[in-house]
């Protein structure tokens, strides 16, 4: 049926032929091309011509969507899309319930430079200062990714090129960085000298370098001097309130730092790789002492908690959850004003399920701190816990923009692109991940799952057998099984694995299918996978569609995700 969806369809095409010079689609017959509008999605503009903005990509794309739903409604709702990106204001603020939205529209400032702090190197007589140069690096990637306009690289991803034989302009294509921090570090006794360049990947150009020589107690200063110059190098004018906010929680004594920087160098570079408990209880012993040294100092608290969550992670234990919660609300009563305070404030709230709280103490620590990598990954695991599905894709994929080596947060984007049937962005994703880490465990799972929803069974079973080989005792392995059975139709084989709303719908059991979806949406919070959008959208449920009790839980769903949308939709 035409209506004026398909007029805007036609304008699409035009738009992206005039930003890329391309048509979207290409063929040897009229009909071959006609054939690719109907079943193909065309290339993301801005692949073929990077200066494209990409709120206009996104925009031309939604013209071309497939499904009229998900198009522009009307010629005014474009024009007022259209008029609003004309003024730089952000998209979020327009985010329609039935509308998929294709950009990352959470920065509500634009990133004017973008930079990666790489290790330090330790050229400390002895050579056993790597905990130091490590902390040094870590402390300066904090300061940086305050300063809002500014894109920096993660920790995670930057420690991947310690001792590193690529030159600067291969780091700085690979990490998607203008510039690049290098240093070095040599520290005897309590003096340090710190040798630090900023470099154009461009070109190989050093915009800057320094030399400081100072005693220990000192170091503060020095990251704060660094962070400075490299701002106003890169043009950015930093306020008196952003210069403030550059400066860290200081311990009363730098022995309390140097404990903190050894705790958090063992839990990342021992404990999280080896899973050995002699190294989380090596790290909890160091950070220990540095809050006996300092007790005010709130670092302390944050790095115990750092090991713990992560002891909780690698074991599956929660027994330390209480004396997370505790090192939690102490950090915070001594610095209300730091990013980790308040995340794990809001993580507090979260494991009680009071998500109004959450979502205002994780607003305050993106305040703080918008461009830590790691932070926009637990936001985005909140969003989608609350079912607001796309503003978890957003902050997903901002922490993988910033932290490119971080898996976890490739594959929770992965997974939800899925469930949503954007199969071709979930391919995307999963081979940006294989290509940062090939034939990671996380993608091979998502893959095995993508496999299932389009029905490719025999290339999940394969895949999931590859998958229980790695990790026999994965938690998901026997959920995909179970899918993979009720996808086949052996009933018995898939309720013997799994019982839930999803499984008996793939049955054909819908009176057990509608009563476990109802029973899970009458909740306060239900658990994501049956929220209004995946509901709406996973093909898991498509035996459900022509069931009026179905229709009614999408309806009543649809009501929840509206309001949430008014109160969470915009961090």
């Amino acid at each position: 049926e035409i209506d004026q969806r398909s007029d805007i369809y036609s304008l699409g095409v035009i738009l992206y032929e005039m930003a890329t010079g391309r048509v979207p689609f290409e063929g040897e017959t009229p009909l071959g091309i006609a054939m690719k509008h109907k079943s193909e999605e065309p290339q993301d503009p801005r692949e073929i011509n990077s200066q494209i903005p990409e709120d206009l990509s996104n925009l031309i794309l939604r013209c071309m969507e497939k499904d009229k739903e998900k198009r522009y409604q009307s010629a005014g709702e474009l024009r007022s899309e259209l008029v609003t990106m004309e003024k730089g204001l952000p998209t979020t603020k327009r985010i329609h319930p039935d509308i998929e939205p294709k950009a990352k529209t959470i920065s509500k400032i634009k990133w004017k430079n973008s930079i990666a702090v790489l290790p330090f190197s330790d050229l400390s007589p002895q050579k056993d200062q790597e905990y130091f140069c490590d902390g040094m690096t870590e402390d300066i990637i904090t300061k940086l990714s305050r300063i809002a306009e500014l894109k920096v690289i993660s920790r995670t991803s930057a420690m991947r090129y310690k001792r590193t034989d690529k030159d600067i302009k291969e780091i700085g294509e690979e990490l998607g960085v203008a510039t690049i921090l290098e240093g070095s570090i040599r520290k005897e006794r309590d003096n340090i000298r710190v040798t630090a360049q900023l470099i154009n990947v461009e070109d190989g150009f050093h915009l800057w370098a320094d030399t400081y020589n100072r005693k220990l107690e000192s170091v503060f200063e020095v990251q704060d001097e660094v962070s400075k110059v490299i701002a106003e190098v890169l043009e950015i004018k930093l306020t008196p309130k952003k210069m403030e906010a550059l400066k860290a929680t200081r311990p009363k004594n730098v022995d309390a730092y140097e404990y903190v920087l050894k705790g958090v160098y063992i839990t990342n570079s021992k404990y999280i790789i080896s899973h050995r408990e002699k190294d989380f209880k090596s790290a909890v012993k160091i950070f220990n002492k540095a809050v006996k040294i300092d007790p005010e100092y709130p670092l302390a608290y944050t790095g115990l908690n750092w090991a713990y969550q992560h002891h909780n992670q690698i074991t599956g234990s929660k027994k330390y959850i209480p004396l997370v919660i505790k090192n939690s609300e102490k950090a915070y009563e001594l610095d209300q004003n730091l990013a980790d305070s308040n995340a794990m404030k809001a993580w507090i709230y979260y494991l009680g399920r009071d998500y109004a709280q959450s979502y205002h103490y994780y607003k305050r620590a993106l305040e703080i701190d918008p461009n830590r990598g790691i932070l926009n990954h637990v936001v985005g695991i909140f969003y989608q816990s609350i079912g607001l599905i796309h503003q978890a894709i957003d902050y997903l994929s901002r922490a993988v923009e910033l932290d490119p080596f971080y898996i976890v947060a490739h594959s929770y984007r992965s997974k939800l692109l899925i469930y949503l049937k954007e199969f071709k962005k979930a391919e995307n994703s999963i081979e940006k991940a294989m290509e940062v880490e090939p034939d990671n465990f996380w993608s091979l799972v998502d893959k095995c799952l993508l496999y299932i929803m389009k029905e490719k069974i025999e290339k999940a079973e394969k895949l999931l057998g590859r998958v229980e080989k790695i990790n026999p005792g994965y938690s998901i392995i026997p959920y995909y099984k179970s899918i993979i059975f009720a996808v086949k139709g052996d009933k018995n084989r898939a309720l013997a694995l799994k019982k839930n709303g999803l499984i008996y719908s793939l049955l054909s059991m819908k009176d057990k299918a509608i009563k476990y979806i109802e029973d899970q949406a009458n909740k306060d919070y239900e658990h994501y996978q049956y929220s209004y959008l995946l509901l709406k959208n996973s093909p898991f449920y498509d035996n459900l569609r022509d069931d009026a009790r179905f229709k009614e839980i999408i309806r009543k769903q649809k009501q929840k995700y509206e309001e949430r949308l008014k109160k969470f939709g915009d961090i």
